[in-house]
């Protein structure tokens, strides 16, 4: 997970050969979300920029959307996902991830977060997850 870029979505993105990005689910958000019951992406070579959805997932507890990290092309999407979407809560870090995208600017990947922010990040809903749970108790 240290070579990864992240967001606040709790997306993960790896920069693979010939700079394509691949595009994952964290195990932070995987758990918040639950288990994943069905999985539906934008088709292969649609242009996306940052900020707009990549598909979504239907989960145990909500449904989710996939919003871009980056802005590019999809080079391709894992079907496996699609056809076995409980994989996502199995395997979160499979190098596979969700689908891959060719950017079309590079300096986007360089300004997500990196490990040690996204770790921050995570811990800050912790707690705040935790001292809600327990002001409901109380």
């Amino acid at each position: 997970p240290y070579a990864l870029r992240y967001t606040e979505d709790h997306l993960w993105v790896y920069e693979g050969e010939a700079g394509i990005l691949t595009v994952g689910l964290t195990e932070f958000g995987q758990h918040q979300l639950g288990e994943v019951l069905f999985a539906s992406f934008v088709k292969p070579g649609a242009e996306v920029s940052k900020g707009i959805s990549l598909g979504w997932l239907d989960t145990y507890r909500k449904p989710f959307d996939i919003i871009s990290p980056i802005s590019g092309m999809i080079a391709s999407v894992e079907t496996s996902v699609q056809k076995r979407p409980s994989d996502v809560n199995k395997f979160p870090y499979h190098q596979n991830g969700l689908m891959r995208i060719e950017p079309s600017d590079p300096h986007e990947f360089q300004a997500l977060m990196p490990f040690s922010d996204y770790m921050n990040y995570t811990r800050d809903l912790e707690r705040y997850e935790i001292w809600s749970q327990e002001l409901r108790l109380t």
